[in-house]
């Protein structure tokens, strides 16, 4: 990894958590605490509200307001994750069972799902489980485990074990970041076990995520990018990415 993906790693745990100390980067990162210390560096020379405190670092929100970690997500590329769920509604049937992975483009999601006659629909986020349970005409499962502080997700070992249990026509999978090449990755390995998991019991995965997903590359390894059998992204998405999607002989949608 060279240092210009670590900096753009070590900006997203920042703002995740707030502070992180040179033992936490040299874990995360699989680095020595020399370069910790030199990205921490270059970090604080070139980001204002970036603080260095012996040991580590801290960001500061600039804003002046408490920063929850869901709700800034719910903001980011609004508009882009509605076209998204637009789009892959047209592609989920009435009477299906289907499963929604966490995060807010799932979400988003979820808020149309009404709009179908009747489905089964397993979650792995309570944010995603609470709006669900606002129609009749859906019957919903949430998947039981431990809640990811501040994001509202289910993960880990419990979770991991409740998912072999059940069985679905289709899954909704987001996603981190997306390479042709390195696949699906995640900025965590909260989640990492359960969505890995998501591929074994479900007929049929779509992708959901936007062009400004694509190109990334993050810490741990989900799927490579042929085990998916549609992905909806958005239509400002290289042309690149397109043919190259299109030669993995996988569905693609633009919305």
């Amino acid at each position: 990894m060279n240092q210009s993906e670590r900096i753009r790693q070590i900006q997203f745990l920042l703002k995740e958590k707030g502070t992180l100390s040179i033992r936490e980067l040299c874990e995360h990162l699989k680095i020595s605490e020399a370069t910790a210390r030199r990205d921490i560096i270059r970090l604080a020379e070139n980001d204002p509200s970036i603080t260095r405190f012996h040991g580590g670092m801290a960001w500061e929100n600039t804003s002046g307001n408490l920063e929850y970690k869901f709700e800034r997500k719910l903001h980011v590329n609004r508009e882009l994750k509605k076209r998204i769920a637009s789009a892959t509604l047209e592609y989920i049937k009435d009477d299906e069972s289907l499963l929604l992975d966490s995060g807010t483009t799932c979400l988003y999601i979820a808020e149309q799902l009404y709009k179908k006659k009747s489905l089964r629909v397993v979650s792995l986020d309570i944010k995603i489980a609470e709006e669900l349970a606002k129609y009749e005409k859906i019957e919903s499962m949430i998947v039981g485990g431990t809640v990811r502080t501040g994001f509202y997700t289910i993960g880990e070992s419990f979770a991991e074990e409740m998912l072999t249990q059940i069985h679905v026509d289709k899954a909704i999978m987001s996603a981190d970041a997306v390479d042709i090449e390195s696949g699906i990755t995640n900025y965590s390995i909260f989640e990492v076990g359960v969505k890995r998991n998501i591929f074994k019991v479900s007929d049929y995965l779509i992708l959901v995520a936007d062009h400004t997903k694509f190109g990334n590359v993050s810490l741990y390894k989900i799927s490579d990018l042929k085990r998916f059998n549609l992905i909806v992204t958005t239509k400002e998405l290289g042309q690149s990415y397109i043919d190259a999607i299109r030669k993995l002989n996988i569905s693609l949608v633009l919305a």
